[in-house]
């Protein structure tokens, strides 16, 4: 059994031992997700997809919600203006990101005696972020606090240096920094961005994300040449994200800094996995493809 085989084991143990609480790793709204015309919470993967978009608003509406709410009706394929003077053009920026939410439907077939069956279908509903609508403010009053002002995390030297080696080498893409409560890798443009050490909780959080978004951008055509996914709905896309986040658990114990992350890397995992219906096997290939992300890095070269 290799050191990998090893940690993956170690994180099979935590998953069976219960659910753990996901923290969101970079500062921002700690309020849940919800509808702003219901004020229900999403849940689930719901939950977490829509926490890592970084907007400061926790509202979300679909268009139609916000057309109608805005004072809007829509006559046949199109939305009309029912309040007074000249259209304001209220409503969702063209501009603007839709975000997809999952719901289970179930429904019902006979099968061949005659007798209904029930099976449940996953669909997809599309929703924007209060922050991107025009004509509603935000409700959510508590000022939001800049703890970047008040944190002042300390960079670790031995994560440090492999970014730096990575980074200098060229064996990843670039990392821009930017102001944003959010980080990620573009697979398309082949760089990662994240908002600075001070913009996290931790400095542990800090290099545990980033470490994550590097091992994303190994699964890039000219890397290791994984499968990214479509949309966020896709089982390809939940399988990179597992990827990520166990190739970012072996580079926090290569550094020194698991025992710190272990619970939040597991909690973001178990999201993942019910997205794939628990499937127990999922663990053990996405750690086969977390190593041989690992073996791509370690080819980096050594600097002088």
């Amino acid at each position: 059994m290799n050191v990998y085989e090893i940690l993956t084991k170690t994180i099979v143990n935590k998953l069976e031992k219960g659910i753990i609480p996901w923290k969101k790793p970079y500062n921002g709204i700690e309020v849940a997700p919800m509808n702003f015309l219901s004020k229900k919470e999403y849940n689930g993967i719901n939950r977490l997809l829509l926490s890592l978009t970084g907007f400061n608003s926790p509202y979300w509406l679909t268009y139609n919600q916000a057309k109608t709410y805005l004072g809007y009706k829509k006559v046949g394929r199109a939305w009309k203006w029912k309040g007074k003077g000249e259209d304001p053009k209220l409503g969702v920026q063209k501009e603007c990101t839709p975000h997809k939410i999952l719901f289970a439907k179930t429904c019902f077939k006979k099968d061949k005696e005659g007798k209904e069956k029930s099976y449940t279908v996953w669909r997809y509903s599309i929703v924007y972020n209060l922050d991107e609508i025009n004509g509603i403010d935000c409700p959510y009053v508590k000022e939001v606090e800049d703890n970047s002002l008040k944190i002042n995390n300390k960079y670790i030297t031995n994560c440090q240096k492999k970014i730096r080696l990575y980074s200098d080498t060229e064996t990843i893409p670039p990392i821009i920094v930017h102001s944003k409560p959010i980080a990620f890798y573009n697979h398309t443009k082949d760089y990662i961005g994240t908002p600075n050490i001070n913009g996290y909780h931790e400095s542990e959080m800090y290099y545990a994300t980033l470490f994550h978004e590097i091992i994303h951008s190994t699964g890039h055509k000219s890397r290791c040449n994984r499968e990214f996914g479509k949309t966020m709905k896709s089982s390809q896309y939940a399988k990179e994200e597992l990827i990520a986040e166990i190739g970012s658990f072996f580079l926090c114990n290569e550094t020194g800094i698991a025992s710190a992350t272990i619970d939040n890397t597991v909690a973001y995992l178990q999201s993942w996995l019910k997205h794939l219906k628990d499937d127990p096997k999922m663990i053990i290939i996405a750690s086969s493809k977390a190593q041989e992300a690992m073996n791509y890095l370690a080819q980096a070269p050594k600097l002088v």
